[in-house]
């Protein structure tokens, strides 16, 4: 296959705003779509190969995987090696764990999978993962595995209908993608099925499936707007996007036709066969594979945002372990210098996966070494993991999972009082709502007694997303006419919500919540957002034991004072008072997070028994005020 600088270009394109991203370089908020692009460019080469090779000798399995473990495995593992020795001294057990789980599924090249598993409502949040990025090797691995087979038998029986298979399972793919992006977005964004069609999309450029652009102006004009294609979403997308699904479609159409269009020529293909981003093309794979354990295992242990210093720091230093990398590892494997027979590939690939196994099953049988820490930061460490905090939400009955809608809530069990209390409060919202519950019922006085109805992920509004619309329907349809509750808290995790659509959308929204409550009779407060963190509360702790046993325990969280300010303007406009938990916990962005040793949450923000008592004494006066101001 001919040399083609503009797809090394191409790569660095990718790759750049991909490290950028991921060092939280604020405006190259959609950095992640990088992947995307890879996708389109390893399917075009991997197809122009194997076609090249049906055409004239004959589609080689046993070769082509030599050549993809030459390229892929040496600094693979290099990089897990080295990652593994990281994880064994700076990760917390729990963590630790967690990355032998990943470590395994990189060496079997699954770690998509093993992070789709993983991923529950409930799970810490996977971006400080040292071994993340991996799931995309994990797609493409997989696809390497099926499609050399699949082209072969297609190129031997139906020749002249390869170009109609190809596009029918790109369809096919893409139509699943969209479909199950709304539904199960966790599993859309990692596993092979959903993914195909953008390594597809290459495989049908790589057979020569789509026309040739014969007139230069049309190259250029082509070649202008897919390179609109691709930075839009770099700059425009955010952590939030609904993603793959439809936001995939500029990013990967924008990579297919650029690489298309190269063919022939333009002035931005040209522009992408200038030297220095062919260099950081041919770079690419190391690039990708060593910036994120360098950033992922200092944001860990930092557990803040990277002063800015530290940051260009450690770009810095991943483009050095890039060129490293790509000079002493992968530039020897890939000529042959080393390991020159085919049977010495497949005893080194054999050996290194025994090894990353071996060395997954230590981790999860020493159960992450607790024995590193101290007796106290081990007790924190184990809050985190503890199954009673989902249970003192009712998770699973009033609290519905992520797989139940409003059919499966019991009214009688959940939503009915005993007729003996002064106050009936009914909390309604999601997870951030659900975790008020045991602190209201214990802070509680008497004469109040306390039900909900809440769902995981599913904020009191009318969002457009189908299981929270249901969920939102049933309580105004169902619950609320038929509840004797007369006051409703409304709760949610805000924000991630108002950074995906807006502070004028989601006041809208939420204030249209608000009226129709109050149109049914119903009291009602507004609790804003609480404190959230970059790590878990008690792995914090555990990092600096001495000082979380003793008083306050006090950490940097994100500053949502701005989204409280918002959510207190609806409250106000709707005559409801507003309960602002991050401004009742935290200075500046500086919040309690803890006492005495004990967490007031037990992940990123969710709250354990002690923290919802501690916020519930700051909503239990409202429901006096909120009875006075309707009385008025």
């Amino acid at each position: 296959m001919k040399y083609r600088a503009d797809i090394d270009g191409l790569r660095a394109v990718a790759v750049v705003p991909m490290v950028l991203f991921h060092a939280d370089v604020p405006w190259v908020s959609g950095g992640f779509v990088g992947v995307d692009i890879f996708f389109v460019i390893s399917g075009f080469l991997i197809t122009r190969i194997l076609y090249d090779q049906a055409r004239t000798s004959g589609v080689s399995i046993i070769g082509f995987y030599e050549r993809r473990i030459r390229r892929i495995f040496p600094a693979l593992f290099a990089m897990l090696v080295a990652s593994s020795i990281a994880a064994c001294i700076w990760l917390l057990p729990p963590d630790l764990v967690k990355f032998g789980h990943t470590l395994a599924g990189a060496a079997l090249s699954v770690s998509n999978v093993v992070l789709w598993r993983e991923a529950g409502y409930f799970d810490v949040s996977s971006e400080l993962n040292p071994l993340l990025h991996t799931w995309s090797l994990g797609v493409e691995e997989q696809f390497y595995v099926i499609f050399p087979i699949a082209l072969a038998l297609v190129y031997k029986y139906a020749r002249n209908r390869l170009a109609l298979v190809l596009a029918l399972a790109a369809l096919a793919s893409c139509a699943l993608c969209i479909w199950i992006t709304v539904l199960r977005p966790t599993a859309a964004f990692f596993l092979l099925p959903f993914r195909a069609w953008e390594l597809l999309l290459g495989s049908l450029l790589a057979i020569g499936a789509v026309p040739a652009l014969h007139r230069q102006s049309s190259r250029n004009i082509v070649a202008g707007l897919a390179m609109l294609a691709i930075l839009i979403p770099l700059f425009t997308y955010s952590r939030t996007t609904a993603f793959p699904g439809w936001a995939a479609f500029a990013p990967t159409l924008g990579a297919a036709a650029l690489i298309h269009v190269g063919a022939q020529g333009s002035f931005v293909t040209a522009m992408l066969a200038c030297r220095p981003l062919v260099y950081i093309g041919l770079l690419s794979y190391s690039l990708y594979l060593w910036h994120w354990p360098i950033l992922a295992f200092f944001k860990y242990r930092i557990g803040n945002e990277l002063p800015f210093a530290l940051t260009v720091a450690l770009i810095v230093l991943s483009g050095i372990a890039g060129w490293v990398s790509w000079r002493w590892i992968e530039q020897p494997f890939r000529s042959a210098a080393l390991l020159r027979s085919l049977h010495a590939v497949a005893r080194a690939g054999i050996a290194a996966m025994a090894a990353a196994l071996g060395i997954a099953s230590v981790l999860a049988y020493a159960k992450g070494f607790p024995g590193r820490l101290s007796e106290e930061a081990q007790r924190f460490t184990e809050i985190a993991a503890s199954p009673e905090h989902t249970r003192i939400y009712d998770y699973g009955r009033c609290f519905l999972n992520y797989k139940q809608g409003s059919a499966d809530y019991s009214e009688k069990n959940c939503a009915r009082f005993t007729g003996n209390a002064k106050t009936k409060v009914l909390i309604y919202g999601d997870s951030y709502a659900a975790h008020l519950f045991a602190g209201l019922t214990a802070a509680s006085p008497d004469t109040v007694e306390i039900r909900q109805y809440t769902a995981t992920a599913c904020r009191p509004l009318k969002s457009g997303f189908h299981r929270c619309d249901d969920v939102h329907d049933g309580f105004f349809e169902k619950i609320l006419p038929a509840t004797d509750a007369d006051l409703v808290v409304v709760s949610a995790y805000w924000g991630n919500y108002y950074k995906r659509v807006g502070g004028e959308t989601l006041a809208q929204q939420l204030s249209d919540t608000l009226a129709r409550i109050k149109q049914r009779g119903k009291k009602t407060v507004l609790v804003g957002q609480s404190p959230t963190y970059p790590r878990p509360v008690p792995y914090a702790m555990a990092m600096m034991p001495s000082q979380a046993s003793a008083g306050d325990f006090d950490i940097p969280a994100e500053d949502w004072s701005k989204l409280n300010r918002l959510l207190k303007s609806v409250a106000d406009a709707q005559a409801v008072p507003f309960v602002d938990l991050y401004g009742y916990a935290c200075s500046g962005h500086i919040c309690h997070a803890a006492r005495d040793g004990q967490p007031f949450h037990w992940d990123l923000g969710h709250m354990t028994a002690t923290g919802s008592k501690y916020f519930a004494a700051a909503i239990v006066p409202y429901f006096e005020q909120a009875r006075q101001a309707e009385s008025r």
